[in-house]
């Protein structure tokens, strides 16, 4: 719900805006600006959030998922910490790339990242292993 509350109140945004004093920059496309109004939005809402909230927020958002499909998926463990491993059709080399999803060490998880690491397989034909690291607060730095 809130997605679509920040989607509906960043058109209606962009739209008065553009027509008051028309694009912010020039050059900017209706898509471009609404896309920086909606990523404004969102960003200052989840600034006075709790981070369980923002955690739950970004496990509800609708992830991408167009490259997942092409490539196979395992859990496994790395260093005794559960991992995920992709792996594309056709492996070219065996070098293993370690992707340390984003999220400041705060949020995210190898599932929100699955997509770009599957993206990443494919492209370079090489396994791609997503660590479930442990996030801080509740695991403060060096935790990780």
């Amino acid at each position: 719900m809130r997605q679509l509350r920040l989607i509906l109140f960043s058109v209606v945004a962009t739209c008065l805006r553009r027509l008051r004093s028309g694009p912010r920059r020039p050059g900017w496309t209706f898509t471009f600006e609404l896309v920086v109004q909606l990523l404004q939005r969102d960003w200052a809402e989840l600034r006075a959030m709790e981070v369980g909230a923002i955690r739950a927020d970004l496990a509800g958002k609708p992830l991408p998922r167009s490259a997942t499909h092409r490539v196979r998926t395992s859990e496994s463990e790395l260093g005794g910490v559960r991992a995920l491993t992709v792996e594309p059709p056709e492996r070219r080399t065996d070098v293993v790339i370690l992707y340390l999803h984003g999220g400041s060490y705060l949020f995210g998880s190898p599932e929100t990242h699955l997509d770009i690491a599957s993206r990443f397989a494919l492209a370079a034909g090489a396994r791609v292993v997503l660590p479930d690291y442990r996030l801080a607060p509740e695991h403060p730095f060096p935790a990780q």
